[in-house]
């Protein structure tokens, strides 16, 4: 079994052996797997699934929630934007 190395756990297993995920790419949310494959039109029917019906409301609970999923970050603290930077995304990165 080649479940320990040198006393460690090897990364993406659990202490069980089960592998916890395939990759670090596998383990994100659903907005940031849209950055990080560039593509936008998954990130603006995300955002626009939580905006106001008034464009121009800066308030209330939509504008909050809208905010939130933008500045959602992965499990290394990486946001839409650093995906869509690091992966060449102009688009995305110029939407968000």
């Amino acid at each position: 079994c080649n479940l320990k190395t040198d006393g460690f756990i090897q990364a993406g297993l659990d202490r069980n052996g089960a592998q916890i995920v395939k990759s670090y790419k596998d383990s994100l949310l659903l907005f940031l797997k849209a950055a990080e494959e560039g593509n936008v039109n998954n990130l603006k029917t995300m955002v626009n699934s939580c905006q106001v019906h008034d464009s121009n409301s800066t308030s209330g609970a939509d504008y909050a929630t809208t905010r939130a999923l933008i500045e959602t970050q992965d499990r290394n603290g990486p946001t839409a934007e650093h995906w869509d930077a690091g992966g060449g995304h102009l688009s995305c990165l110029k939407y968000l």
